[in-house]
């Protein structure tokens, strides 16, 4: 056997040193990880962190539904690609919040490549929910990029459908929260005649309007209905049309102008008011199917679908409560 020199020496003892280190911190990280898996309190709480850049994440909490990707950071932007439930996607950057304080991320996924919502992204290292205030008395369909809510019969996803909810449909609560196995909260909501199980991210609180001043006015003017004086048939025109909108508008306030309204209006039907796309499943001014003029959202659905004004200030009100995404003329 050769002599090892003495410089030899030093470096295979080094060498050992380090070994023994390595050895010694891999069984006290094995022992912390085993504790913590079990619960011990002497064990480390791994806490999972926000989405980066080069994270996996897995495509969640969508109740079946694929889930639209965008070409940006909000819903005003057009969809390019579709993710379903259950599918992979690298976080290419974000999170991004929009106007209305929806995270979003940017991701690669098996579908194309853009920005998603980040509620609807789950992974290792996937954000914690932020803590949802309790909901009382009355909420809104809201949150679900335009896409109807299922209502089920128990508290699961394994519940059966029995109805579906368009968004800015009002509702009751009636129970809750409670929360599934998965880990998703659900309430107890009436729509009509029907009662039955929601998930909570979709559903929004409604404030309770503001009572009237205790100061009465003595023999006060009754006021008159915004509708009940619109022109009927054909005496109605587009400058009136302009005029009803600046009243809709300050009836229901919407972040958007009246410039956007009267483009989506001209995009849909040219201002005509008896025109009806798609072989007349979509009437009126601003296209409304029948299904979605009659939602309990609208207070104008005993009005004719025809009614120019009806249809401006429904509009106005559906714009109100977020449902810019029925109207694929909004993104144009």
């Amino acid at each position: 056997m050769r002599k090892l020199s003495g410089r030899a020496k030093r470096t295979g003892k080094a060498s050992r040193i380090l070994l023994t280190l390595w050895a010694l911190a891999s069984l006290l990280t094995a022992g912390t990880v085993d504790r913590a898996i079990n619960g011990s309190s002497t064990g480390i709480a791994f806490a999972a962190s926000s989405l980066a850049p080069g994270d996996k994440a897995t495509v969640a909490n969508t109740d079946g539904d694929p889930i639209r990707i965008r070409e940006g950071a909000g819903t005003d932007f057009a969809r390019i690609a579709w993710a379903r439930e259950g599918e992979v996607v690298t976080i290419l950057s974000g999170p991004r919040t929009d106007s209305t304080d929806i995270r979003w991320f940017k991701v690669d996924a098996p579908g194309g490549t853009g920005w998603m919502m980040a509620q609807y992204l789950k992974g290792a290292s996937a954000p914690a929910a932020p803590p949802q205030p309790r909901l009382t008395g009355t909420a809104r369909v809201a949150n679900t990029d335009g896409d109807p809510l299922r209502v089920r019969t128990t508290a699961s996803q394994d519940g059966t459908v029995i109805t579906r909810l368009s968004p800015g449909t009002t509702v009751s609560i009636e129970a809750g929260p409670v929360t599934d196995d998965a880990g998703i909260v659900w309430y107890k909501i009436k729509s009509g005649n029907t009662t039955g199980w929601a998930m909570a991210q979709y559903l929004a609180q409604v404030q309770p309007e503001a009572a009237p001043p205790s100061r009465a006015t003595p023999n006060p003017a009754p006021v008159a209905d915004p509708v009940a004086s619109a022109p009927s048939g054909g005496t109605s025109n587009p400058s009136q049309y302009r005029q009803w909108m600046e009243e809709a508008r300050a009836t229901y306030p919407y972040p958007e102008s009246i410039d956007k309204m009267w483009r989506v209006m001209m995009c849909e039907s040219g201002a005509n008011p008896n025109a009806s796309g798609a072989g007349g499943r979509y009437p009126g001014l601003f296209q409304y199917a029948p299904g979605t003029w009659n939602g309990s959202w609208n207070p104008y659905r005993a009005n004719s679908i025809f009614d120019a004004k009806s249809q401006i200030f429904a509009t106005a009100k559906a714009w109100s409560i977020g449902m810019q995404n029925h109207w694929s003329c909004y993104y144009y």
